[in-house]
């Protein structure tokens, strides 16, 4: 089972990896295709704003279940220090564990999806592949995948209960106190089932990367035009 879930974590390190070569290969495309860093910026935030606003989404509500005021929603895209940022939303100063609840959200809400979204697709795909409901389902897939993760900002407290909840698993460990069986069964249960759907969104996504890395060689390649210094 701990190979299960090892495995797990992997396969969501690299739908992170993936969601970031996507993103900046989209703004890559449209920056060749433009020439201007804004304009660029703001043709990728069109493309991913549906994922966009379920993630913000994501933080409001969480946020509003846990009693902790929120304020204006953003959807205007900007770069910020650790990179493109497509959204944002105020939140009102909380303790560490209500916080990194909420910048978890979108995260949560994400993989929901995602489970959601895959087990409707049709197995395998190209065995049975109709426009509808595949392409939505697919297109849904990778907005949602791509957006999902949370900023540095979002997680800026999140060592906190982190820790705790370390040094509580260890202590429990060494005092022989076991969780329920029901629980680990069900948590247990859930790894399995997000192995293969995970499994399913890699494949979407590393198709749509390349798709997107061949628009940008593409275009610049008509249009003769390359990027001499780093993009970001």
């Amino acid at each position: 089972m701990l190979e299960t879930y090892g495995l797990v974590l992997l396969q969501l390190f690299l739908i992170f990896l993936l969601s970031q070569a996507f993103t900046k290969n989209l703004f890559l495309f449209w920056f060749l295709l433009t020439t201007s860093k804004p304009w660029a910026l703001r043709l990728s935030a069109v493309v991913l704003l549906p994922g966009t606003i379920i993630h913000e989404l994501s933080h409001w509500f969480v946020a509003e279940l846990l009693g902790v005021k929120t304020g204006a929603i953003d959807y205007m895209p900007r770069f910020e220090s650790e990179g493109m940022r497509m959204g944002s939303i105020q939140i009102a100063k909380t303790d560490p564990f209500r916080f990194t609840l909420i910048g978890l959200a979108p995260l949560v809400v994400g993989i929901s999806f995602m489970v959601i979204a895959v087990h409707f697709l049709p197995a395998p795909v190209w065995n049975h592949f109709s426009w509808w409901p595949t392409i939505p389902l697919i297109s849904f897939t990778v907005l949602v995948s791509n957006t999902m993760f949370s900023s540095k900002a979002d997680l800026g407290t999140a060592f906190v209960p982190a820790a705790l909840l370390v040094f509580l698993s260890i202590g429990l460990y060494f005092w022989g106190v076991s969780f329920p069986v029901n629980l680990v069964d069900a948590v247990n249960q859930l790894v399995i089932k997000l192995n293969p759907v995970f499994s399913v969104v890699i494949g979407i996504n590393l198709l749509f990367l390349l798709c997107v890395k061949a628009l940008a060689f593409i275009c610049g390649k008509l249009l003769h035009r390359r990027v001499i210094t780093h993009v970001n």
